[in-house]
């Protein structure tokens, strides 16, 4: 039996009311109320700057012409160009203000350093950061390693441009910007302050980027507290993309309805990518708890090893039952946290076959595409591998909270018999 549009409307993509008082509730203390201290950063490979990578290698072959028919032949020559991944805007959007400030750089010393690929390899300018090793958003191609130890080179521009957006301007560059492969990150200036970014900013932005409405949900955790009274964050939800009967897709978003070759733009890379950093910050964190546990540990069977090797008594107070307490619960939320993310992990390879099954229909009809070394597909072997890692992270912090329980029983008999 069919359901309403209503149905899955609310149940799928819109907040539900008890989680939007909540967050509404939550708003003055996520997001700055000061409009002036509001920060975003972009990272973008912007068809601006295909332009200029064009109009800088003309430069270099040109033969002494005239600046100004030179300019007039490359404004043809860009706009005649085929389109680049991230597609190439008209001549009218390119000469735009930014636009105008860079033509202004020396491009002798600045420009060629940014877009040159002979020369950006081996720069490392604050402004801008190299592809080197990383496929996303870029055309895919045969693994590239030769049996040096030397990063893998992709095609396409090694840089992506760094920039600070203009609150003011955020809906022109966004919409200037939307064929374009681009990340925007919102800071925060430690884990307990924040988020830089006015709540009605951070609404604009979600709406000018088209981002699901639920994406609110995950904000809650963040901004001004004195401790984290959320271990683990939302857990997250995942609908097919496309009906039984019909076959018809919804879609992804836009940026990746907007690439023509939908198989060499995997929208799935940055997600394992950022996985891959998460689940990697857990192993100081278990470091530094084993370490406090080890010495509460040697307090329990009454000896320290120091530098000299020489064994000392030590005391047993409440104060190390309060601890060990403490270092238990901590471990009991990294568990918590580590369940969380394998949740995770397991709805991006159900998200991912579904993704594939749509990827088939289409290789089918122009031909086999180029295989990883890693087998049929990279992103499975990565999501799989991530999840063998986060099911061995948490076997560790198993056996750390054994050990916990175990020092917390024997300081508390050896403080009762004292």
């Amino acid at each position: 039996m069919e359901t309403s549009q209503y149905f899955e409307r609310t149940l799928f993509y819109d907040r539900s009311p008890a989680a939007d008082e909540y967050y509404e509730r939550s708003a003055d203390l996520i997001f700055e109320k000061d409009a002036s201290k509001a920060r975003i950063e972009v990272r973008y490979q912007s068809s601006i700057v295909n332009f200029k990578h064009q109009k800088v290698r003309r430069r270099k072959g040109s033969s002494g012409k005239d600046q100004g028919n030179e300019k007039d032949l490359n404004l043809k020559a860009s706009a005649a160009a085929q389109p680049t991944l991230c597609g190439n805007l008209a001549a009218h959007e390119v000469r735009s203000e930014k636009d105008d400030k860079m033509d202004s750089l020396d491009y002798d010393q600045s420009t060629d350093s940014i877009m040159d690929p002979n020369e950006a390899a081996d720069s490392d300018d604050a402004s801008s950061i190299s592809s080197r090793a990383s496929s996303t958003a870029l055309p895919t191609a045969l693994d590239q390693r030769q049996g040096d130890s030397v990063p893998p080179m992709y095609p396409g521009l090694p840089k992506l441009t760094v920039d600070n957006v203009d609150p003011s301007n955020m809906e022109e560059f966004v919409q200037r910007t939307k064929n374009d492969f681009r990340v925007f990150y919102l800071r925060q200036r430690h884990s307990y302050s924040r988020i830089q970014i006015t709540k009605q900013l951070f609404e604009q932005l979600l709406k000018s980027c088209n981002i699901f409405p639920r994406f609110n949900e995950y904000l809650i955790g963040f901004g001004s507290k004195k401790s984290d009274a959320e271990v683990g964050p939302p857990p997250l939800k995942f609908r097919p993309l496309c009906t039984a009967h019909s076959n018809a897709y919804r879609g992804f978003d836009r940026y990746t309805r907007s690439i023509e070759d939908l198989i060499q733009a995997n929208p799935f890379e940055l997600h394992v990518i950022f996985l891959d950093t998460a689940i990697a910050s857990w192993r100081p964190h278990l470091v530094y708890l084993t370490q406090l546990v080890t010495h509460q540990s040697n307090k329990a069977i009454g000896i320290m090893i120091g530098d000299d090797s020489a064994k000392q008594s030590l005391s047993i107070d409440v104060e190390d039952h309060q601890d060990l307490k403490q270092i238990e619960d901590e471990i009991s939320d990294l568990m918590l946290c580590l369940d969380s993310t394998l949740d995770t992990v397991s709805t991006f390879e159900e998200m991912y076959d579904h993704f594939r099954t749509h990827q088939d229909d289409t290789e089918s009809i122009r031909g086999s595409p180029s295989r990883s070394v890693y087998g049929s597909d990279a992103v499975v072997f990565a999501l799989r591998e991530k999840a063998k890692e986060i099911s061995y992270t948490r076997k560790k912090a198993e056996a750390l909270l054994s050990k916990v329980q175990n020092t917390r029983t024997l300081v508390c008999l050896e403080f009762y018999a004292n």
